[in-house]
C-alpha cells in the first residue's frame, strides 16, 4: 500500500513538472495552457462551469436558446444561488483522485437532468422533481402514451453514448494525489460560500423551501435549486411547541359535542365523491371558441347547486396529491417541496392517517375506493388500507371498459362500478371514484369536426387540436356524469337511499395556460367543484349552503359536516377552529403528530386498526379446471382482461375469453395447482383466488 501511494506521488510529481515545462513555452499549444491554467486554479474553473451549466439548464427549462439569458436579466439573484449550488458540487471533484472523471460525471449528470427536465415539462406541464424516481415503476405502462418507440431509443441511445464516455474517461483520466489541506480547504469554502448564500436567501424570503405550485417555483426559483429541495426536503417539520401537552390539551378541545335532547336526527345519505382527471369547463379559457359548450350538464349543476373554485396544487400533474388533501384534510404546503405523501409515509404497511374513509366508517359507513387505471398507480393498492377504506375497485377488477384514442380508460366505467360498490352493502356507503379520461398528453394533430372553432390569440396548430381533442374528452365526460347522477337519482327513487354527489377537477389539463389565460379571471391553479343532492333530506341541507371558494384540504371536511359526522381529531380542528386565528397551527400540530411524532393527541395509539382491503366488487373464483391437448381452460366468475393464470405459483401467458373462462396454451399435470391472480402491467400482483388442484382423471375411471 504504501509502495502504491509513493507511486502515485512520484507520477504526480512528474506531471506537474511537465506541465510547468509547458507553460514557459515548451510546445504546449493554446488549449494545453488553458487546461493546466485550469488545473492550477480550479475555483474560477468550477465556477465558470457552474455559470454556464446553470445557463444552459434554465434555457431547456423554458424550452427556449435564450431563455437562461432571460432569467439571468430577470431574477439575477435566483440565478446566481443556482450557480453557487453547482459550485459547491462541481468543487467536491477535488476530494476524488479520478477529479476530472468526477467532474465531468458530475456535470453530464446535471445536464441529463435539464434535458430531462425540458421534455418532462413539454409533456406534462409539470417539471421534473425528486418523487417521478420514487413512482418511476408504477409509471412506466404509461410511458407509451407520452414517447414512441423512437423516441425510446434514442433516449436509450444518449444513456448508453454516455455511460461509454464515462467509463473511457475513467480509464484515461488522471490520478491526483489528494491534500486535505489544500483540496479540502478549498471545497468546505466553496460550499461554505454557497450554503451560507442559500440559507441567507432562504431567511430574507427571497427563496420559499416548502411549494406546491412546480410549475411557478421552478420559473421563479430556477431548476437547480428546486429539483434539489425536492429530493432532500421531505416531512413535516417539527413545530417548535410540538410537546405531549400542548398536544393533550389540543385533543381535549376537540372533544364531541354532546348533543342535546330532541336534537333532530343526523343526515345519513351516501356520500360519493368523483375526482375528475384534467376535469375544467374550456370555455373558461380567453379566446377560445366552441361549436356548442363542452360541458353543458357540468356547468348547469354549477347554476343549481353549490360550486366554486377549489385550489389544487399545481397545474398538469399531481392527481395523487390532490387526493390526499381532499381525503385528509391536511395542507400539502406542511410538507416538502414537491412532496408525494402517498409515496413519502402512507405507502408503508404500517402507516395509517385519519381521513373522509376512516371518520365516515366510525359513523357506521362502508368505505369504497374506486379507480379506472392500475391499482399499482401512486401505490394505491397499498395507501387506501392506510387511509381507512374497506374496498379497493382498480381497472384490473373491471370489465366493459372502453379506451379513448390515447388508450386510457373511459370514465363511463365508473357508473355500474359506483353502483355496483352501493348495493354490496345495506347501510350507508362513502364511495371515492378517481378518474382518468382526460389524461394527457394531447395529440397535437387535429381531429375531424371538433368542438373548437377558435383557439386562442397565439396557439400554434398542434396546440389548437390539443385543445380540440381535450373539448372532446371534456364533452363524453360531462355525459358520464350525468348518467352517474341518473343512476344515484334512479337508486334513491327505488330503495329511499339518498346520495350527496362531489364533483371535481383534481388539476387543470396541460395546456399551454397561464394566469392570463381565463376569461374568469381565475388562475392555474383554480380548479372547480360542485355539491349536487340526490334526495329530500340532503337538498334541504345543501340548501343552506351557498357558494364559496375552497382550497382542496377544506373540500373533503366540509363533507362531513353536511353529513353531521364529527369525524376525528383533524375532522373536528376544520369544524371547531376553521374560522380562528390559530387553525393552521392547530392543524400541523395535529397532522406532525399523527404522521411523524408520538400521536400525543390520540393517547400514543393509532387512529383507527388498519385492515386489509378487499379487492374488487365481487371475488375471483374458479369452478373447474381443464386441461387437453397443450391448452388448459380455467372456469369460474369475476375474471377480467387482468387475470393471469399460474401453475405451481408461476404466470402463464392467459387469453381472456369472458368473465367466467381463461386459457392458456400449457401442458399440466394431475397434482399442479392452478390459481388465477390479478396483475397490473408492472407485475403487481393485488390479488387472486386459491388454487384448484389438477385431477387425476385415470383415479376417477377406476
Amino acid at each position: 500500500m504504501k509502495a502504491r501511494a509513493g507511486a502515485i506521488l512520484k507520477a504526480d510529481k512528474k506531471s506537474r513538472r511537465k506541465e510547468a515545462a509547458a507553460l514557459n513555452g515548451n510546445g504546449r499549444s493554446g488549449a494545453g495552457r488553458l487546461a493546466a491554467w485550469a488545473e492550477r486554479h480550479p475555483v474560477p474553473c468550477f465556477f465558470l462551469l457552474a455559470f454556464f451549466m446553470n445557463l444552459l439548464i434554465e434555457s431547456l427549462a423554458r424550452l427556449s436558446p435564450l431563455g437562461g439569458i432571460a432569467y439571468l436579466l430577470e431574477r439575477p439573484l435566483s440565478f446566481f444561488l443556482n450557480t453557487l449550488v453547482l459550485f459547491a458540487v462541481f468543487s467536491a471533484s477535488l476530494l476524488f483522485r479520478r477529479r476530472l472523471f468526477v467532474l465531468v460525471v458530475t456535470a453530464a449528470g446535471w445536464l441529463v437532468l435539464g434535458i430531462a427536465n425540458a421534455v418532462v415539462t413539454a409533456l406534462r406541464a409539470s417539471p421534473l422533481s425528486g418523487i417521478d424516481f420514487v413512482i418511476l415503476r408504477s409509471c412506466l405502462p404509461i410511458v407509451k402514451v407520452y414517447l414512441r418507440p423512437g423516441h425510446l431509443l434514442l433516449i436509450l441511445a444518449f444513456l448508453g453514448a454516455v455511460g461509454w464516455a464515462a467509463a473511457g474517461l475513467f480509464h484515461r483520466s488522471r490520478i491526483y494525489a489528494v491534500k486535505l489541506r489544500r483540496e479540502g480547504v478549498l471545497f468546505l469554502s466553496a460550499a461554505a460560500v454557497s450554503v451560507g448564500a442559500v440559507l441567507l436567501s432562504v431567511s430574507a424570503g427571497a427563496v420559499e423551501t416548502s411549494f406546491t405550485d412546480l410549475p411557478g417555483a421552478y420559473r421563479d426559483y430556477g431548476f437547480v435549486t428546486c429539483f434539489s429541495l425536492t429530493v432532500l426536503e421531505r416531512g413535516i417539520d417539527e413545530p417548535e411547541d410540538y410537546s405531549a401537552p400542548v398536544l393533550r390539551a389540543l385533543a381535549a378541545s376537540l372533544e364531541d359535542e354532546e348533543k342535546s335532547e330532541g336534537a333532530e336526527a343526523p343526515v345519513r345519505p351516501n356520500v360519493v365523491a368523483v375526482q375528475l382527471e384534467s376535469f375544467m369547463d374550456p370555455e373558461r379559457i380567453a379566446g377560445a371558441v366552441y361549436r356548442e359548450s363542452p360541458t353543458p350538464y357540468f356547468n348547469a349543476l354549477k347554476e343549481a347547486y353549490p360550486s366554486g373554485f377549489m385550489r389544487v396544487n399545481t397545474l398538469g400533474a399531481g392527481t395523487a396529491n390532490t387526493e390526499f388533501e381532499v381525503l385528509t384534510g391536511i395542507d400539502l404546503t406542511f410538507f416538502g417541496a414537491g412532496e408525494y405523501p402517498y409515496q413519502t409515509v402512507l405507502e408503508d404497511g404500517d402507516a395509517v392517517c385519519e381521513s373522509l374513509a376512516s371518520s365516515w366508517k366510525a359513523d357506521g359507513y362502508a368505505a369504497h375506493a374506486v379507480h379506472n387505471h392500475s391499482g399499482s398507480f401512486y401505490d394505491r393498492y397499498r395507501v387506501y388500507g392506510a387511509l381507512g377504506f374497506d374496498r379497493f375497485v382498480p381497472l384490473e377488477y373491471m370489465n366493459g371498459a372502453e379506451e379513448n384514442p390515447l388508450g386510457w380508460a373511459k370514465d363511463a366505467v365508473l357508473t355500474d362500478t359506483v353502483r355496483g360498490c352501493l348495493e354490496t352493502t345495506e347501510g350507508p356507503d362513502f364511495v371515492f371514484a378517481v378518474s382518468v379520461q382526460g389524461h394527457g398528453l394531447y395529440p397535437d394533430e387535429a381531429e375531424e369536426d371538433g368542438l373548437v372553432i377558435e383557439a386562442p390569440e397565439g396557439w400554434s396548430d398542434g396546440e389548437r387540436a390539443q385543445l380540440s381533442y381535450y373539448a372532446g374528452q371534456m364533452r363524453e365526460m360531462d355525459e358520464f356524469l350525468r348518467a352517474l347522477t341518473a343512476m344515484l337519482e334512479e337508486r334513491a327513487a327505488e330503495t329511499g337511499e339518498e346520495t350527496l354527489l362531489l364533483l371535481y377537477g383534481d388539476h387543470l389539463p396541460p395546456l399551454p395556460l397561464d394566469g392570463d389565460s381565463f376569461a374568469d379571471g381565475s388562475g392555474v391553479l383554480d380548479s372547480e367543484y360542485v355539491l349536487v343532492p340526490v334526495g329530500e333530506r340532503i337538498g334541504a341541507r345543501l340548501a343552506e349552503t351557498g357558494d364559496r371558494d375552497l382550497e382542496a384540504w377544506q373540500t373533503g371536511m366540509a363533507l362531513l359536516e353536511l353529513t353531521d359526522t364529527e369525524g376525528g381529531l383533524i375532522g373536528r380542528c376544520h369544524r371547531r377552529l376553521g374560522d380562528t386565528p390559530g387553525f393552521r397551527d392547530a392543524l400541523r400540530l395535529l397532522a406532525y403528530d399523527l404522521l411523524y411524532g408520538e400521536r400525543y393527541a390520540w393517547g400514543g395509539e393509532e387512529p383507527f386498526e388498519r385492515m386489509p382491503l378487499t379487492m374488487g366488487l365481487d371475488p375471483v373464483r374458479i369452478d373447474g379446471v381443464f386441461p387437453g391437448g397443450g391448452m388448459l381452460t380455467v372456469q369460474g366468475e369475476n375474471f377480467t382482461a387482468h387475470s393471469v393464470v399460474t401453475v405451481n405459483g408461476r404466470a402463464v401467458k392467459t387469453l381472456f375469453v369472458s368473465p367466467a373462462e381463461l386459457t392458456a396454451e400449457i401442458s399440466v399435470s394431475p397434482g399442479d395447482r392452478i390459481a388465477v391472480v390479478q396483475r397490473t402491467e408492472d407485475l403487481v400482483l393485488l390479488g387472486g383466488c386459491e388454487p384448484v388442484v389438477v385431477p387425476d382423471h385415470r383415479d376417477a375411471d377406476k
